[in-house]
């Protein structure tokens, strides 16, 4: 579907808007471990978010360069955020059941549960290692397209891989664990670091083309 110059710069806007949001609660969301609304909230719209965001992000760079890292980065990055969005549903409704735990008085029936348990938390760190694929492709695909455009930055492009190759590399050397879980980093905030950047950098190449009386789009 081709869009008109008014709706790719509507898009990009709510793109960004939706990214500046997914950088707040991102780090509220790994902090906030409450079982409530405000954390299910974060939980299932973080995805969304995010997926939204990468179109903003396809659709400003294709207009400035575009590849078929650009696509591929794309489609990568929106299976990344679906994942997403599946772990933390399983996750929340995986730890939703610990009360009922606390209800029985069978050991026998502890036993049971503790082992349903850890087949359900193997299940969601399953879903979590998907993401973890997906968004580490994703974004190395994406910083090769960045590379190859005229607009961002192409520092940007040496950060994302660097974030992409590095955060692969840890989650696969602690499979199924997460790497922070074995007192390594945890690559989340470092992938957090590039998509913050990158949201900067496109705020800063429009403001500065609105100063000057030049397109960006």
């Amino acid at each position: 579907m081709k869009l008109s110059f008014n709706e790719r710069k509507q898009a990009i806007y709510l793109a960004l808007g939706c990214g500046i949001i997914g950088s707040f609660t991102y780090p509220i969301m790994t902090s906030y471990h409450r079982n409530d609304i405000w954390s299910l909230l974060m939980e299932i719209t973080f995805g969304p978010l995010f997926i939204i965001s990468c179109l903003g992000f396809y659709l400003f760079i294709r207009r400035h360069g575009n590849s078929i890292y650009n696509i591929v980065g794309l489609v990568f990055l929106a299976f990344a955020g679906f994942c997403n969005t599946l772990m933390f549903n399983v996750q929340k409704a995986i730890y939703s059941s610990v009360s009922d735990y606390r209800k029985l008085t069978s050991q026998l029936s502890k036993e049971i549960f503790e082992r349903s348990f850890e087949i359900g938390n193997l299940t969601q760190l399953a879903m979590d290692f998907c993401f973890d694929i997906f968004v580490s492709f994703g974004t190395l695909f994406l910083s090769i397209a960045i590379f190859k455009q005229k607009k961002l930055s192409r520092w940007l492009a040496i950060v994302g891989m660097l974030v992409s190759t590095v955060g692969l590399y840890l989650n696969l050397s602690t499979f199924p664990e997460p790497p922070a879980d074995l007192k390594l980093p945890d690559p989340g905030p470092f992938f957090g670091f590039f998509f913050g950047l990158l949201i900067l950098n496109m705020i800063y190449i429009i403001i500065k083309s609105k100063y000057n009386g030049t397109s960006w789009i």
